[in-house]
């Protein structure tokens, strides 16, 4: 005799516990495209002034363009097709490259600049800087190999539900949970560096006797890259260990406090 499927009570209530995450998952994405823009508005004064107006084609420029601006269209548009406001979507509209494109050049451009504030603290120190710019590059390369092979496990299942109003897959390939390890752990990385140089700078060198650039970057990234790391894990936490309605709970709030 055939086992008997799951009861009606409890699909339902299976149901109600994936719209209440997926309704948590809207509010962090909401909050997250907030954050975004607003930080580009609040520094747009002193970026046309700093920036634009003595812009030059150098690789730093180019990673700030990717990042601020290159990334929040790609970012915009998964926070759209989340958010649930707009008509059924076809399945083919489901199987975009966008999401994958986005995730990668936000990658590219906000560990592009961590990396380079990094080298600029350890400029006295060659050695350490190249092979931090390798692991840079082994880390990218890793980040679009794993995603392009996630991308394409995905889309095999990938259909909309119209009832919950996003696209969704019908299942989770075990390489998923391996995609934010890799930046997260080479995250981890320059803070340590970061940490490890800021503390030499603050205890050998009176502050005031200090070169404020120095200062600067040992502040700021000391900051930065401790917040930047906490929210790499709790994101790595949640993709790992909550349910998988829950998995992208943390996932835009992470890309826009990097960004």
């Amino acid at each position: 005799m055939a086992a008997a499927g799951p009861s009606l009570a409890d699909q339902l209530r299976q149901l109600e516990e994936t719209l209440l995450a997926l309704q948590a998952s809207r509010y962090t994405s909401a909050t997250a495209a907030t954050i975004f823009v607003y930080d580009i508005l609040l520094t747009f004064d002193d970026e046309v002034q700093f920036f634009w107006r003595k812009f030059r084609f150098t690789f730093p420029n180019i990673l700030y363009i990717i990042n601020r601006y290159v990334g929040l269209g790609f970012f915009l548009i998964p926070i759209y097709d989340y958010a649930g406001f707009h008509g059924d979507f076809s399945d083919a509209h489901c199987s975009r490259f966008s999401g994958l494109i986005g995730f990668g050049l936000a990658h590219l451009g906000w560990t592009g600049i961590m990396t380079i504030r990094v080298s600029a603290l350890w400029q006295s120190h060659p050695r350490l800087i190249r092979l931090t710019w390798c692991l840079w590059v082994c880390t990218m390369v890793t980040i679009v190999g794993l995603g392009t092979v996630t991308y394409f496990k995905l889309i095999e299942h990938m259909t909309y539900n119209p009832i919950i109003r996003i696209c969704a897959s019908m299942s989770s390939p075990k390489i998923l949970m391996a995609t934010p390890i890799t930046p997260t752990v080479y995250e981890l990385f320059l803070t340590v560096l970061t940490l490890i140089k800021a503390y030499g700078i603050l205890s050998r060198i009176p502050g005031r006797e200090s070169p404020s650039l120095l200062r600067i970057l040992a502040r700021d990234g000391v900051a930065y890259f401790v917040i930047g790391s906490i929210i790499s894990l709790g994101n790595l936490i949640a993709w790992h260990f909550l349910p998988s309605s829950l998995m992208a709970l943390l996932l835009y709030l992470y890309w826009a406090l990097l960004s």
